[in-house]
């Protein structure tokens, strides 16, 4: 009991800086393609509610799973699902497993949070 209580106190810390600083790094890094509207974690998993520029409704997309180095300079993203089967496949051929650099500046607000993701 006590560690789901652990588990949900940290799934709450993480959505509060997901919805800050986490949607301004995943814009900044599709901002070409569209935005994100909505960030959060749910146990293991990353739900994200996404506007694509030209695309008509928002597309839910969800990543089971992240892991981060020590450091926190790396991260390596999950396993990719999503309300559409285009967006889905090209997720799977391009995101699933990959390893993504983490910027210096927001490293030091990450570590409390390495070993929860």
């Amino acid at each position: 009991m006590f560690g789901k209580l652990v588990a949900h106190s940290m799934d709450s810390m993480i959505n509060v800086f997901l919805k800050t600083k986490g949607m301004a790094l995943v814009n900044s890094r599709i901002a070409r393609y569209g935005e994100v509207t909505e960030l959060r974690k749910e146990g293991p998993c990353y739900h994200a509610r996404v506007r694509l520029l030209g695309h008509g409704s928002d597309l839910e997309v969800t990543m089971k799973g992240l892991e981060m180095d020590e450091g926190c300079t790396v991260a390596r993203l999950g396993e990719f699902s999503a309300s559409e089967p285009w967006l889905e496949h090209l997720l799977e051929d391009h995101a699933n497993g990959r390893r993504i650099p983490i910027p210096e500046g927001a490293r030091p607000a990450l570590r409390p949070f390495a070993k929860y993701v």
